[in-house]
Order: C-alpha cells, then structure tokens, then sequence
C-alpha cells in the first residue's frame, strides 16, 4: 500500500484509504478511539507508553491495528531531547519515521491515524495507529521454531537466506543515514509466502535517527542489538560472521571490520549485562 497525504480530521492525521472505515465506527475522535471498549493492552510501560491490539470483526475481510498511547514527555524528556538536539518521543515523530521509510523503500508498518493533545510546553499525550501485519510473526521466535536442531540440508539453506535477508535490509537502512537504536529481531516481523520467499518488516521506529556525528558508534549499538537478540541455540557464531560479511558486501573481512566487530562484541556483552541487571531488580 502506498503511503500518500494525511486528512486532517478533529485533530487527527488519518491516512484517507482507512478514513471510511474508522468512520463507520465513531473512530475519527482522539478519546473515543482511545477509549473504544474493544482496545486490548498487549504491553504497557507506566511512564511511557501503552500498545493495544484493536479488532474490527464484523468487517469482512475483519481488520486489525495496533494503537499506541504515548504518555506527556516529562521534563527530564524534554531537557534530554533538547541536549541530544532531538524532538521529544512522541506519535508524530513515529509517524514521521514511518513515513520516511516508506519513502526509502524500507518495508515497516502501514500508518493509519496519529494525533497528539497539546499540553506542558506544547507535548502532551500522542496515539499512533497502524494497521496490523497479519501473518507475521517477530524474526527471533521465527528462528527459535524453524531452525533449532537438528534441521536438514532445505532448512540450513532457508536460515542463510534469512540470514543474508536481515543482512541486506540493515545495510539499506544504514546506508540511508538511518539507525534505529532498538534493533533487536523482535522488532523485526516475517512472514513466509513459501520456502523461498519472505518478506521482512522493521518496527518499533519510535527511536529511528540520523546521528549527526558518532555514527560508527551507533552503527555498532544496532548491530550488535541484532546479535544480542540471535537465539543462541539457532544462530551459530559462523552464522553472525556470515551475516556481517554480507552485511559489509565482502567475501573476506579486512582488519577495519575485524576492528568494528570487537566493537560490536563489546557492546553486545554491554547489553548483556544491562538487561541481566534490570531483570535481576
């Protein structure tokens, strides 16, 4: 689907191809879509946000959308955002981040609807909707499922497919200038049409940025969150290697990547140690 211009209805951006459908259900209103009876929380950080899974059965075909709730920045947000020269998180800078994307030629989510309620310092509250990808599953469970041991010669071949896939579509988003500071394979969906053909989704761009200097730094941060997030009894240190070497276009690793993969190394164990530290409080 292709992303064109928003209408701007009751405060709301609404993608026009949706636009007939929330109306049928009263859904072109700030409070009324957040509060629809039928929204349900699929995860919820207090001071952030909250995602709800939203379903319209008695269409046909039934739709599905994922709407996410962005809590007022607090100060400290804004005084962080300010010293990191950024815009405070919140759905419009989502929705920007979608759009670009689009734009690349880098497949994510489909927008639907976002709106924000002005408040302290002009940032209050924000939603997003975006309409469901069905079909898709996140890329880590993907891996966990299909290509544990033992697997056959067809599914070894399957996993270097996915693995150059992966591969391919993070070289695209960084050689636009683009990273995305999450990017852990759950926050990248899949869907298989068939043994030799899959489509790969990148999610979750509420972070996405061009880093105007230190940019190896967060080239590091994504890829080593890629090798973080790898399920360990399916993905091989072989397969990581065969991913960066796809990844960096080269059939032998020069002493500048061998340099940049001990970077990412020791950012993965970083990583390690901080989520192995906030699961332990």
């Amino acid at each position: 689907m292709s992303i064109g211009f928003f209408i701007k209805r009751n405060g709301l951006l609404i993608n026009p191809q949706f636009y007939q459908l929330l109306s049928r259900y009263n859904l072109i209103d700030y409070d009324t879509i957040l509060n629809y009876e039928k929204n349900q929380v699929i995860k919820s950080t207090k001071k952030k946000r909250t995602i709800y899974k939203l379903h319209l059965l008695s269409e046909d075909p039934p739709h599905s959308f994922y709407l996410k709730h962005y809590k007022a920045p607090t100060l400290k947000d804004l005084i962080k955002s300010f010293l990191q020269l950024e815009k405070p998180k919140t759905a419009l800078v989502e929705l920007n981040n979608i759009i670009m994307f689009h734009f690349l030629g880098i497949p994510t989510s489909i927008p639907v609807m976002a709106g924000i309620k002005r408040g302290f310092l002009y940032w209050g509250d924000s939603l997003l909707l975006t309409e469901a990808l069905l079909g898709t599953v996140p890329v880590d469970r993907f891996i966990k499922e299909k290509y544990t041991p033992p697997i056959d010669l067809k599914g070894l071949i399957q996993k270097r497919r996915l693995i150059y896939k992966i591969a391919e579509l993070t070289r695209k988003m960084h050689n636009e200038g683009i990273c995305h500071r999450d990017l852990y394979l759950c926050h990248i969906l899949i869907i298989e049409k068939d043994s030799r053909d899959i489509d790969l989704f990148i999610m979750d761009l509420h972070r996405v940025f061009r880093p105007r200097w230190k940019r190896i730094r967060w080239i590091v941060k994504d890829l080593a969150s890629l090798y973080y997030s790898s399920p360990r009894e399916a993905i091989t240190n072989t397969d990581y290697i065969r991913f960066l070497k796809h990844y960096f276009g080269t059939e032998k690793l020069t002493k500048t990547h061998k340099e940049l993969i001990k970077k990412i190394i020791k950012k993965e164990k970083k990583i390690r140690a901080h989520d192995i530290k906030r699961l332990s409080r």
